[in-house]
C-alpha cells in the first residue's frame, strides 16, 4: 500500500510486494518511495505453504457448496408452479336471488 503525503516528495510504503524470481517466497517491504522512483525500505520474506494450502482447500469447499446451492435453486426455479385456481362464480348475490317470493 502506497500512501502519498501531501506537500512531500515521497510516499510511504507499507507491505508492498517485491518481485522476485523465486515464487515460493512472498517478499514485502516497508519504507519510503521517492518521487524519482528511489526506494528506502526494509524487506522481509516468508513462505506460507501450510496457510496457502488451508486457504485453497477452504475456498474449494466453499465453491463446491455454492455450486450445490446454485444448482438446487436453478432446479427449483425450473419447476413450473401450477396455475392458480380462479373462482369464476359470482360470489355477490343480488337482492332478488336472496328473497323468496
Amino acid at each position: 500500500m502506497l500512501i502519498n503525503i501531501p506537500g512531500q516528495k515521497f510516499s510511504l510504503r507499507f507491505f508492498e510486494p517485491v518481485q522476485t524470481v523465486d515464487t515460493q517466497y512472498k517478499i514485502v517491504d516497508v519504507g519510503i518511495q521517492h518521487d524519482n522512483g528511489g526506494i528506502d525500505s526494509v524487506a522481509d520474506g516468508f513462505s506460507a505453504h501450510t496457510a496457502t494450502s488451508a486457504w485453497n482447500k477452504a475456498a474449494a469447499k466453499d465453491a463446491k457448496k455454492k455450486a450445490k446451492r446454485d444448482k438446487k435453486a436453478a432446479s427449483k426455479a425450473s419447476v413450473e408452479s401450477p396455475d392458480p385456481i380462479v373462482d369464476t362464480t359470482d360470489s355477490v348475490s343480488t337482492e332478488s336471488e336472496s328473497t323468496n317470493d
